[in-house]
């Protein structure tokens, strides 16, 4: 497993959105806790409201998004892995 961490001085949550969901997945795989909203729309405006309560920094960062990535075994299924 890979984990990476990477900031954004910018709240560019609408493309990181559509980063996270450039390849169709399940519904099932699809982790989204804490949030009211499913669809990226709904999700980015509840990003961005949050984010407009936080006071501005000079080259303050924005936001830091965490990225796991897992190698996929062989010989398992998609509900084993």
């Amino acid at each position: 497993m890979i984990v990476k961490s990477m900031s954004r001085k910018q709240a560019s949550f609408g493309q990181l959105i559509g980063y996270i969901d450039r390849e169709p997945i399940p519904d099932a795989y699809r982790i989204r806790h804490n949030l009211f909203g499913r669809d990226p729309q709904h999700v980015r405006e509840e990003f961005e409201a949050n984010a407009s309560l936080l006071s501005s920094r000079k080259n303050g960062v924005a936001l830091y998004h965490e990225i796991l990535s897992i190698t996929r075994a062989r010989g398992l299924s998609d509900e084993q892995q």
